[in-house]
């Protein structure tokens, strides 16, 4: 009976062990794909910002070159 208890108070221990652990994953998971997210709007953007620039440049220095 004894060692029934002691298995069942290892058991309960393992199962939530396993439960944090799987949460925890999720979380790591959730984090990480909110970080890709966050990496991918700012490459769009940076992009979008450089490409709004070079055009401006290039206008200004035409503006330039014909003055």
């Amino acid at each position: 009976m004894f060692l029934y208890k002691f298995i069942l108070i290892i058991d309960v221990i393992i199962i939530i062990y396993y439960i944090f652990f799987f949460y925890l994953y999720l979380f790591y998971l959730f984090f990480f794909f909110l970080f890709f997210l966050f990496y991918i709007v700012f490459l769009f953007y940076f992009i979008f910002i450089l490409i709004i620039f070079f055009f401006f440049f290039f206008f200004f220095f035409l503006c330039i070159c014909f003055i």
